[in-house]
């Protein structure tokens, strides 16, 4: 009898360890399957939103903010004056026939010789000194030492003619061929051909070399391009103007650069031939153009 009992509790509990078993097989997911209940329960996580940018502002075209009737104004009363405005994608003209004459460019062409003389490593960013010889000058500030920056700023011709004999005719001319600067022809002597010599240059051309100088796209050294471009900025003026004169003395005057209004460049490239014209008359009359048109 006692043998009896013993044999019913090992089956009774042979059958509860099976149902035990069986419980925990269901309830806890082999290695390497998914559980159906966490798949089902755990809330599914919202698909990311599409941001919507903020458009873009779009540019005035320039021709909706200037035309060359409005440039006339201001250059009528001399007839050979020429300008030419460009945002670098568009540009206006005033009296277009002379837009691609070629004119002596002055002093404009220490923008060119700056770039030539520090890629030569005739001067540097960091030492371009040079002594005043003690020759007179008509002006207080030409008769004392320059660095390139100042002789930017007060346009020390003397400065620039000592730059250029020491670059010499051979790199000059490489130089400016490599550039295209107007006609390149440099015949007139080292320290002289861009005082009303052999070397030629439009107001297109001009305009075409200030956005390749903006652009850093010059066959400069960056580094160069920026420093040049820096020591341009005209001081006198409530906007960002960047540029360089050139006059002859006696009634030709050039003011070639770019503006920088509400973070846009604007180009500007202008010739005016008259009595009492001067580099300083054509900085001036741009001056105004730029606050009056484009300073909106």
């Amino acid at each position: 009898m006692r043998h009896k009992y013993f044999m019913i509790f090992c089956v009774v509990s042979l059958l509860l360890l099976q149902a035990c078993s069986l419980q925990k097989s269901q309830a806890e997911p082999t290695a390497g399957t998914s559980n159906p209940i966490s798949s089902t329960t755990e809330p599914t996580m919202p698909q990311a939103q599409t941001q919507t940018s903020a458009p873009k502002e779009t540019p005035i075209p320039l021709s909706e903010l200037i035309s060359a009737e409005d440039l006339a104004a201001y250059f009528d009363e001399y007839p050979n004056a020429v300008m030419l405005l460009s945002d670098g994608v568009s540009q206006i003209v005033f009296n277009e026939p002379f837009s691609t004459r070629r004119f002596s460019p002055y002093s404009t062409f220490k923008i060119c010789n700056s770039l030539i003389a520090l890629e030569e490593r005739v001067v540097s960013v960091d030492d371009s000194l040079r002594r005043w010889d003690g020759t007179e000058h008509s002006r207080q500030e030409l008769r004392q030492d320059q660095n390139m920056a100042s002789a930017i700023k007060y346009s020390a011709v003397w400065y620039y003619q000592q730059l250029a004999r020491e670059v010499g005719g051979t790199a000059m001319r490489a130089r400016l061929n490599a550039v295209g600067y107007g006609n390149m022809d440099i015949s007139g002597g080292i320290d002289k051909f861009w005082l009303d010599s052999s070397l030629l240059i439009s107001p297109q051309e001009q305009l075409d070399f200030i956005i390749r100088l903006y652009r850093n796209e010059l066959p400069f050294s960056r580094g160069n391009m920026e420093y040049v471009k820096s020591i341009l900025r005209q001081e006198a003026y409530p906007i960002d103007i960047y540029g360089k004169t050139g006059s002859s003395g006696d009634g030709n005057g050039w003011f070639v650069g770019y503006t920088l209004l509400n973070k846009k460049p604007y180009f500007f490239s202008v010739y005016i031939e008259g009595e009492g014209v001067s580099g300083a008359l054509a900085r001036d009359k741009i001056a105004e153009i730029l606050s009056k048109f484009l300073n909106k």
